[in-house]
């Protein structure tokens, strides 16, 4: 084959792999699933000496994976001017009572770690944690989600944006969905994924969780897509934000504890949820000859609803005012496209804005 030939054929594959690349995530939004119409209902920087306990709730006398038990101590959750530092720590022996469906029972454990859970609970949003995570041997700190109602009244739902696991060496960066059936019932493991990943230093760890999918990102770089095609599992009811330091078993053969390396502490440095709203529509004719009237379908829940005519001198009458509804009179002959810009706030106190081009006077856009 000749030069051209082959020269050809790679300027057509680097062509549609371009394609490809700048087309793989522009699917159109719902409207309760746009990023740009969210609002700010949390956040909080660990930036202070103490931990605000309205806030979060700190786990106490739970005992995981017959290995460790969350205290409620100075020696686990320590906020400091750094962050909020969870922490697992080597205590042979430490005992402690929980409650079981049986009767009170006591525990006995080798390590001792942290967790905090929020007391609020958030639907679809946008969840974001920057943290620097600790990574030796047994280390298992986490960012994630999760209803704490009780099984005998219904389903929970849990998503894991993030889990450390150093249960092995190199340690991975793992997501999952957990689904706990109403009854008590055994939960199950969804879409499980572990990801290769160079661990030290702060990152940025974020899920999109909305009623048609969920997405997972570090550092904004996307990792995973989980689709909702009416799955059983797929996370539906609100949930609190969980930030736990856990302890693993270290080994792939012969997993114990003698190499697990305490003390370890995990960082976390900010947390943000912003819940969507429903995006706003505007309805305006494709073309506008005449005096119409144009609205926008907004969320119940916002204010100080204004608009404004764009450039001006193309329309007559009023070319600003306050409210949904808007006239819109061509001046004139032009023929030319103006634009329609609503702006409104939200109960956070966020400004958004919503805009659609105006065609006057029979002008056809391609």
């Amino acid at each position: 084959m000749s030069f051209r030939y082959n020269l050809i054929k790679l300027f057509l594959l680097l062509t549609i792999n371009l394609f490809l690349v700048n087309n793989s995530r522009s699917q159109p939004y719902p409207r309760l699933g746009n990023p740009e119409y969210t609002q700010t209902v949390f956040t909080v920087d660990f930036n202070s000496a103490n931990l605000n306990r309205d806030v979060w709730r700190v786990a106490s006398n739970i005992f995981k994976s017959n290995l460790y038990i969350f205290t409620d101590s100075s020696a686990t959750v320590n906020q400091t001017e750094r962050g909020l530092g969870l922490t697992m720590e080597s205590h042979p022996g430490y005992t402690t009572t929980i409650w079981t469906p049986e009767g009170d029972e006591l525990v006995e454990a080798d390590f001792i770690a942290g967790e905090v859970m929020s007391t609020k609970e958030f639907s679809y949003g946008i969840f974001e944690c920057n943290a620097t995570l600790a990574y030796g041997r047994g280390s298992f700190p986490a960012f994630w989600l999760y209803n704490d109602t009780m099984c005998t009244v219904t389903e929970r739902p849990e998503i894991d944006i993030v889990e450390l696991n150093a249960s092995r060496n190199p340690p991975t960066y793992d997501i999952n969905i957990w689904y706990y059936p109403e009854g008590c019932l055994p939960q199950t493991s969804h879409e499980y994924t572990q990801f290769p990943f160079t661990w030290g230093g702060t990152h940025t760890f974020k899920a999109i969780w909305t009623p048609e999918k969920i997405e997972f990102w570090v550092d904004d770089i996307f990792l995973k897509e989980i689709v909702n095609s009416g799955q059983y599992w797929y996370p539906h009811l609100q949930q609190h934000i969980v930030l736990s330091q856990q302890v693993t078993r270290y080994g792939r053969l012969f997993p114990g504890t003698p190499r697990i390396e305490t003390p370890q502490t995990s960082w976390f440095h900010w947390v943000r949820v912003k819940e969507f709203f429903t995006a706003p529509e505007i309805r305006c004719p494709d073309n506008i000859w005449n005096t119409v009237i144009a609205a926008m379908d907004v969320d119940n829940k916002a204010s100080d609803i204004t608009w404004e005519l764009t450039p001006a001198n193309i329309f007559s009458g009023k070319t600003s005012g306050r409210g949904l509804k808007v006239a819109i009179s061509p001046s004139g002959s032009y023929h030319t496209v103006g634009k329609l810009t609503y702006r409104f706030k939200m109960p956070s106190g966020e400004e958004f804005t919503a805009e659609k081009e105006i065609r006057l006077n029979g002008l056809h856009m391609d």
